[in-house]
């Protein structure tokens, strides 16, 4: 027969952990909610950002940046997004698995940083240590975060350290699935920059007027359009995770609900047992106190 307390403390336990996954979803929901109103905030400022290089690099001549420039790739960097906790769903491996394998196919030496605790657990546990971990930054990514790890990246590419840096992160491609992604953070492509302008012969930059000049603008907005990329990254990464975790406690607090509704109707049946077994043992009782009444006279 089941232990009737046994089952009460399961029935107990399965409640609260049921609570916990209920409040973990509440909260991913609030915080999924922020990533995408900053999301949409970022890219307001980052698609004008492009629009005025674009303006600019399609009316000046001869126009350079050391960020434009191409080289043979000897040394790429990786910028590897992951989360701070698990808990998420496939969130996590996805985007550690398809890191793996991307760093593994590239020629040339390959040197990765991490943002997220468990991107850089999981290099160290491939004894490929990162060379750079940045840890805490993506429950809550801010704009000062992605802009220091742009000038640590920035840095590498301008003293020939690094001749092409990526970002590996995770985008919701659909609003629903999350994919991980492979994108070019450095060198900038004219090619990223391209518009199908009919008249791109006008003043210095297409009848705008720049302060102090053209080019200086330009020079101020490339580093400004990086940093738009990778906390775009971090952004989406962010709300990817907690729209899996969403997903994930949803999935727990169901499973605890039905594994719930099977504990009650073992706890019934084990009480309706017990009470069957102790109507039974007293009307056994009864009787023989009876049958032994019944010889004593």
């Amino acid at each position: 027969m089941a232990n009737i307390s046994e089952i009460k403390t399961r029935i107990k336990s399965i409640r609260d952990t049921g609570q916990i996954t209920k409040a973990m979803e509440l909260i991913s929901v609030s915080k999924m909610r922020f990533a995408g109103e900053a999301f949409a905030q970022n890219m307001a400022y980052f698609m004008r950002a492009k629009e005025v290089m674009s303006d600019i690099l399609a009316h000046i001549q001869g126009y350079s940046h050391p960020y434009l420039e191409q080289r043979e790739v000897k040394n790429t960097v990786y910028i590897v997004i992951a989360g701070d906790i698990g808990l998420a769903g496939a969130y996590n491996h996805r985007v550690l698995a398809f890191a793996d394998e991307a760093i593994k196919s590239k020629a040339g030496a390959t040197h990765v940083f991490t943002i997220g605790n468990m991107a850089a657990e999981f290099f160290k546990a491939k004894g490929f240590a990162p060379d750079l971990a940045y840890l805490y930054k993506t429950q809550r990514p801010q704009l000062e975060d992605a802009r220091k790890i742009t000038e640590d990246v920035i840095t590498l590419f301008a003293d020939g350290k690094a001749d092409e840096i990526r970002v590996i992160y995770t985008t919701s491609l659909d609003g629903k699935t999350c994919e991980a992604q492979d994108i070019r953070l450095l060198p900038l492509l004219y090619s990223d920059f391209e518009r199908d302008d009919d008249d791109i012969s006008g003043t210095a930059a297409g009848g705008s007027l720049y302060e102090p000049d053209a080019n200086e603008v330009c020079d101020i907005l490339a580093e400004q359009y990086i940093v738009g990329m990778l906390y775009s990254a971090m952004i989406q990464s962010v709300k990817c995770e907690h729209q899996e975790r969403m997903q994930a406690m949803h999935n727990a607090t169901e499973n605890a609900g039905d594994i719930l509704e099977e504990l009650s109707l073992a706890f019934h049946r084990a009480r309706q047992t017990q009470i069957t077994t102790e109507v039974t043992e007293i009307s056994s009782a009864n009787l023989m106190t009876s049958e032994s009444a019944k010889k004593a006279k």
